[in-house]
């Protein structure tokens, strides 16, 4: 039992106190939850839409949906994480600039999309 005090005791320590190392273990704590319950999500949707869906369509929208996270990841400039560490973050003319990048990005995923679609219903198949 001591020893479980004393675990609880520095647990409280690391977690409670206002250092860097507290700080960094609350934020993944907070990560990692958000994760598990972004994951727990995703897996419920799919459940449901996989009962749903007939087979052939819950493959399309599985391949879909696999397709947009690629093109999201692969045009990600990292907007949203500038505007949180820069100081000039709450500024109008960054804001505004921001959404001109992002809709620029929007843009130019969907005229990719819209050019390589043909080729990969060919792929699959669907055309």
């Amino acid at each position: 039992m001591q020893t479980f005090d004393r675990v609880k005791q520095a647990a409280g320590r690391l977690l409670l106190s206002d250092g860097l190392r507290a700080k960094t273990m609350r934020g993944g704590a907070w990560l990692g939850t958000g994760s598990v319950a972004e994951q727990t999500a995703r897996f419920a949707r799919n459940m449901l839409l996989a009962r749903l869906l007939a087979p052939g369509a819950f493959g399309t929208m599985a391949i879909v949906m696999s397709s947009a996270s690629l093109v999201d990841t692969l045009t990600d400039v990292g907007m949203k994480a500038a505007i949180i560490q820069n100081p000039q973050g709450a500024k109008w003319e960054y804001l505004n600039a921001s959404w001109w990048l992002g809709m620029s990005r929007a843009a130019f995923s969907c005229c990719v999309i819209f050019l390589v679609a043909p080729w990969a219903a060919m792929f699959y198949g669907r055309n």
